[in-house]
């Protein structure tokens, strides 16, 4: 083989090489932009369940009897103060 011959061999090899990665690269930044779709839409819809806003004026103890009885779920508690 000659050195030209080699040359052309060798360059041929690199843009292979540089197609190929940048192939990978935004096949990566395609399937992270995917994943972060799909979890964005799973976040978003509304869960199953009744959800009512409870006042509490008068004690605690409706809170507490609500949240002893949800054990084992996931419970949220939202204090709102109106100043």
């Amino acid at each position: 083989m000659n050195r030209e011959s080699t040359l052309q061999t060798r360059n041929r090899r690199l843009k292979t090489r540089k197609w190929l990665i940048v192939f990978v690269t935004k096949r990566r930044a395609l399937l992270s932009a995917l994943a972060a779709l799909a979890f964005t839409i799973t976040a978003c819809s509304h869960p199953q369940g009744d959800f009512t806003p409870v006042r509490l004026s008068t004690g605690l103890e409706p809170l507490r009897a609500d949240f002893n009885h949800d054990a084992g779920q996931v419970r949220l508690v939202l204090l709102v103060d109106p100043t």
